[in-house]
Parts: structure tokens; C-alpha cells; sequence
């Protein structure tokens, strides 16, 4: 009885010995496909030199807005952010978030507007596909992830100064106000995940291909990811979760997977902080403080939320 070729069995090897056998179709069109990921690259017409100015512009933009135009149109249309409810408080951040988004993706827009029309592949969004394999793959490393929170934490000690106080995010969920939590919700699981992936995903990883391998750009895009949300308290965790979002992005070619596998851990981290309680106050000691237990899970929040720089909620 003869062997059909397409179904030949070929050992498996692990160092010198084999650990059973392997269908030769199956073997080889796992190669193939990790042939394919590590050498399809994007055509990229820019160099590096529009790339930083990308990267640049963007990030005084974002600080600018959230840092001064923002809080000036509040400040003239009669409105302090101090003195405003927790519905106020989390409006508040859902329009800078949306201000910063829109910033970021008008400076995309001019800086590659002499490039147009972009080659094919370029901030591509498409509802078919298996993307939604790899994307519920990406949901599995949820829990490692919590766990390099707590080993970043227990790393790198919190930085002297003065302690900070309960956020606007945590007094709404404390307060259960409903509205508020809604407003927040949004923030993260919607606005933050896109322009966060058009920006880091869409642009810097497919435009590092230019220079550098596909694997390293997925984690020189993922180190920047951290990076940008000035914390070394939650490195090690953004950059394992970039480098996720960056696989299953280069490997669907897809920015809708990435924005959803984002949205999914923002969703996650944020349905853990409403079901918990903050920890009770010591003598002495403020209800909240960065780096608390009952806190350094959720560190990794990805810096959503415009509160404080040293809250894990952005």
C-alpha cells in the first residue's frame, strides 16, 4: 500500500532525538508561515528622518494638549477641573482624549501627505480574516501579564516625593456613579486603543521594516510603546503587551485586531478595578498611594486616563 506524499510522516526533533512523528503538509506549512511573517515587510517610501519627525511632533502635541490647551478651554469657558463631579472629571478626559487623538492623527495625515497614495497594506482595517483566533490567543497571556506588573513593581522601588492622592477615576468607581464609569469606560476601550494603535502599530512598527527585521520592529515599536507612558513601574509589562499587539498585528496585517486585543485588556484591567474595593486607610496614611497591592496589578492600565503622572490610571 503505497504512502499518499502529501500526508508523509516526518519526525519531529527535539535536540538530537525524535518525539513522534509529524505530517510533512503540516510541518511544512508551519514553516512557510513563519517564513512568510519574518520576511514580508511593508513598502516604505520615508526615512527615518519622517519617522522621528512623526514620533517628535506627536509626542510634544499629545503633552501640549493635554497640558495646556486643554485645561486653558476649560479654564475660559469657566470650568476648573478641581472643582468639577465625577461625571465632569470624566468628561473631561474623554474630550482631551479625543482632542489628543485627533492631534495625532492630523499630524499622520500632513507629515505623509506628500506620500499619498500609500502602498498597499498601509492602516488597513477589515472585519474579515481569522484575526479573531489570534486575537482571543493574545487574551491568554492576560494573566502573565499581571504577573511582570507585580515583578516591575517589585523591581524598580516608587520614586521619593510626595504621595498622591485617591484619583478622579477611582472616586467615581468608589461612588459607583454609573455615568462616570461609562464616560471612563469609553476612554479606554475605545479612544485610547485606536489613535494608540494607528500610531504605534499603523506608522512606527510597519516604518521600522524599512531598517531592521520584522521581529525587531515589532519590539522596537513595543519599547517605544512603553516609553511613552513615562513610567518604569509598568516597562517590563507594556513592552510584553506591545510586542503581543505587534505580533498580532504583523500577522493580520490587520490594525482592527490589535485595537481590539487593546480594547479587550483595557476592558479586562478596568472591569478588575470596579469590582475591587481600594484599600482601607492606616493611621497617617492617604486612602491611595501608587504601588499599593490591591493596586500594582492594574499599573499596566496603559495610561488611559489624563489624572496624574504617577497614578497607574492615565
Amino acid at each position: 500500500m503505497g504512502i499518499d506524499k502529501d500526508k508523509e510522516f516526518l519526525p519531529l526533533t527535539i535536540g538530537r532525538k525524535g518525539v513522534g512523528p509529524v505530517p510533512r503538509f503540516i510541518k511544512e506549512n508551519l514553516h512557510g508561515r513563519i517564513l512568510r511573517f519574518q520576511t514580508q515587510r511593508w513598502t516604505v517610501p520615508w526615512t527615518g528622518q519622517t519617522i522621528a519627525q512623526v514620533m517628535i511632533l506627536w509626542i510634544a502635541t499629545f503633552w501640549f494638549v493635554g497640558s495646556w490647551i486643554v485645561p486653558f478651554l476649560a479654564h475660559a469657558a469657566g470650568f476648573s477641573k478641581e472643582t468639577l463631579t465625577h461625571r465632569g472629571q470624566a468628561l473631561y478626559s474623554l474630550l482631551t482624549d479625543i482632542t489628543e487623538g485627533l492631534a495625532g492623527i492630523a499630524i499622520l495625515h500632513q507629515c505623509l501627505g506628500r506620500f499619498r497614495p500609500l502602498p498597499p497594506g498601509w492602516f488597513e482595517f477589515n472585519l474579515k480574516g481569522k484575526w479573531h483566533l489570534d486575537v482571543a490567543l493574545g487574551c491568554l497571556i492576560f494573566p502573565l501579564v499581571n504577573l511582570l506588573s507585580h515583578i516591575n513593581i517589585s523591581l524598580v522601588p516608587m520614586s521619593p516625593g510626595p504621595v498622591v492622592g485617591v484619583s478622579s477615576v477611582e472616586q467615581s468607581i468608589v461612588a459607583r456613579d454609573p455615568v462616570a464609569m461609562a464616560l471612563y469606560a469609553v476612554v479606554v476601550t475605545v479612544c485610547a486603543p485606536i489613535w494608540e494603535e494607528i500610531v504605534f502599530r499603523g506608522f512606527l512598527l510597519p516604518s521600522l521594516t524599512r531598517y531592521m527585521p520584522l521581529s525587531w520592529s515589532i519590539l522596537a515599536s513595543a519599547a517605544a510603546f512603553a516609553l511613552a507612558h513615562f513610567n518604569a513601574q509598568r516597562v517590563m509589562p507594556l513592552v510584553f503587551l506591545g510586542v503581543v499587539m505587534g505580533g498580532v498585528f504583523a500577522r493580520s496585517r490587520n490594525l482592527l485586531a490589535s485595537m481590539v486585543l487593546h480594547s479587550l485588556w483595557n476592558g479586562f484591567v478596568f472591569l478588575d478595578l470596579m469590582k475591587s474595593k481600594p484599600p482601607s486607610p492606616s493611621p497617617g496614611m492617604p486612602m491611595w498611594m501608587p504601588g499599593m497591592p490591591m493596586w500594582t496589578a492594574r499599573s499596566v492600565f496603559a495610561g488611559e486616563l489624563a489624572v496624574a503622572p504617577a497614578q497607574p490610571l492615565r
